[in-house]
């Protein structure tokens, strides 16, 4: 089933509409089978517009912003947009520096003193681009008890983030995304500025750019008119409502329409507000301290598809997903506000862009003159990983090199100068860098056929760990205490195995090594548990699959009978 009023909205968007002609026609439909399954007036779905120069090629609803009222999905629907909200908490911070109000260089201590002193500063530049190293502000709120669905409020995200006594890595070393850093950006902003930070969002980007459907709020659940409500499968896999509380204000809570977006990507083109500097300052790249380019700029990841550059973020939260798209050089956009979290917006888009520039894509580049394979290649011998931040598509790759990959019958690498090499089969590169004084390659450039190119570092073999030994579990059972998070955690042993306990429910350890443990929940964490030289249990550390919190340190405590 077809709702058309998603379609007589176009003229939000634009005063001229594209005359309709075959191939649009074609290509429209094309998009309509794409979103097939959300058609439906018994469903939630999303709102989808394509844009041409800023001109909609085709904007329209699929399924429902109430299935429950019968409230269709349109460009008039309002949408939270959870992480895409961070490339405007970072235009606040480019205005700011642009008006020498503060610089990116900055430490973030200086605005936030309450954050603790780690030894090395952490800049605002940092935040930006996620290589500060600090904990997942999200991760451990969900730690210390709170459900997607509950409402945390920012002072007591900040308090969290204040009891934090360690960080996942040296700041500047690597990249990982984390909400923490758009929440202190926020306040940063605040502070600086000594308005709210969904004030100086109005006053100095929604309203100038006359999106007037577009707002936030530091309340939890504020009444927004036409706002979709959010959906998600339940367990028997049916739709149910899902309650999002979006005062995270920073990473995320924005609500906005796709009418009011286009006016916002417009401004990345034609910059009505910030000028050309601003919008430049946005769209530059982060650095690793080691010289390494992530492809994270300003609230916004910068990478390829199919040989054709994209400028893109997405957004999550409970019962919702975001995805905005652009092709600069194209002059092409697609934005998708969904209200069923069973959607994969960022895949769609890149559907339709298949769709609407499938004669633009290059071709691939040819292939290189080989030359005499170089004498050294023992150097580049190893496993290599894609560095988190490097690209979207495959970061934790791993790529081994052996030996015989580069001489003899079987090799499949030919070399075309001394430090790079081609596969025929594929078209396949890499580029290899030995640094001065080091004796073997310690980082290899993967150049994917994208058009990306993929930083790898050598993988250093971690050593054995042993078996879990089923006769130490009792052991490893007590009362363990968190100073960072505040709260006590439960292990009890029974019938054998390790259960865990805290502020949501229980739930099974499950055995990996002698000591080291996981625990299935919101999140994916290893606990490896800590003895004292007597091989006594003193604690565990605990950290998250993804890395976003890491050695987060629980104490064994013991109380008087």
């Amino acid at each position: 089933m077809r709702f058309p009023i998603a379609v007589l909205h176009i003229c939000m968007l634009a005063v001229a509409t594209p005359i309709a002609s075959a191939s649009a026609s074609t290509q429209s439909a094309a998009v309509d089978q794409l979103f097939e399954r959300w058609d439906h007036p018994d469903t939630p779905g999303m709102t989808v517009a394509i844009l041409r120069d800023g001109v909609p090629l085709y904007v329209r609803g699929y399924g429902m912003a109430s299935v429950e009222l019968g409230d269709p999905n349109g460009p008039n629907i309002v949408y939270p947009l959870a992480s895409n909200s961070k490339q405007f908490t970072a235009f606040a911070v480019q205005l700011l520096a642009a008006e020498g109000r503060l610089s990116l260089a900055d430490d973030v201590r200086k605005f936030v003193p309450e954050l603790h002193d780690f030894g090395t500063p952490i800049t605002l530049d940092m935040l930006i681009h996620h290589t500060s190293g600090l904990r997942e502000v999200v991760s451990l709120l969900d730690l210390e008890g709170h459900a997607p669905e509950d409402a945390a409020s920012r002072e007591h995200a900040l308090d969290i983030l204040v009891r934090q006594r360690a960080l996942n890595f040296v700041p500047g070393s690597h990249y990982i995304y984390s909400n923490s850093n758009y929440l202190l950006l926020g306040y940063v902003v605040e502070r600086v500025s000594g308005i709210s930070l969904a004030e100086f969002w109005r006053r100095y980007i929604f309203q100038p750019l006359g999106m007037g459907s577009t707002s936030s709020s530091g309340q939890p659940m504020p009444i927004i008119p036409h706002r979709a409500y959010g959906y998600g499968r339940g367990t028997d896999g049916r739709y149910v409502p899902r309650t999002t509380p979006d005062a995270l204000l920073g990473p995320t809570g924005v609500n906005s329409t796709v009418g009011d977006l286009a006016k916002w990507l417009a401004n990345y083109d034609d910059p009505k507000i910030g000028g050309r500097a601003v919008v430049d300052a946005m769209l530059k790249p982060g650095t690793l301290s080691d010289g390494t380019p992530i492809t994270y700029a300003s609230g916004l990841h910068r990478e390829h598809y199919r040989g054709l550059e994209f400028i893109e973020h997405s957004g999550v939260n409970w019962g919702y997903k975001t995805d905005i798209i652009r092709f600069p050089a194209q002059h092409f956009s697609v934005i998708i506000l969904a209200n069923a979290d069973d959607s994969e917006p960022p895949q769609l888009a890149l559907q339709i862009a298949d769709i609407y520039l499938k004669d633009q894509f290059p071709s691939g580049k040819p292939r290189p003159s080989p030359i005499t394979m170089p004498v050294a290649v023992d150097r580049y011998v190893g496993t290599y990983e894609v560095a988190a931040g490097t690209t979207l598509a495959a970061p934790g790759r791993q790529y081994t090199f052996r030996k015989e990959d580069f001489v003899g019958d079987g090799a499949t690498l030919i070399a075309f100068s001394d430090a790079d090499f081609f596969r025929k089969a594929d078209g396949f590169r890499v580029h290899f860098t030995v640094e001065p004084g080091e004796g073997s390659a310690e980082r290899a450039i993967i150049h994917d056929p994208s058009g990306d190119d993929f930083v790898a570092r050598r993988v250093i073999a971690s050593p054995a760990l042993l078996p879990p030994d089923r006769s130490s579990f009792a052991s490893l059972a007590g009362f363990y205490w968190s100073r960072e998070l505040n709260i006590m955690y439960t292990i009890d042993f029974r019938d054998g195995k390790l259960w865990l306990r805290y502020p949501r429910g229980e739930m099974e350890l499950s055995p990996l090594f002698r000591d080291v443990f996981e625990w299935r929940h919101l999140f994916t964490d290893h606990l490896t548990f800590i003895r004292d030289p007597r091989g006594t249990v003193t604690g565990f550390f605990l950290t998250e699959n993804n890395q976003r919190v890491t050695d987060l340190k629980f104490m064994k405590v013991e109380f008087d009978q």
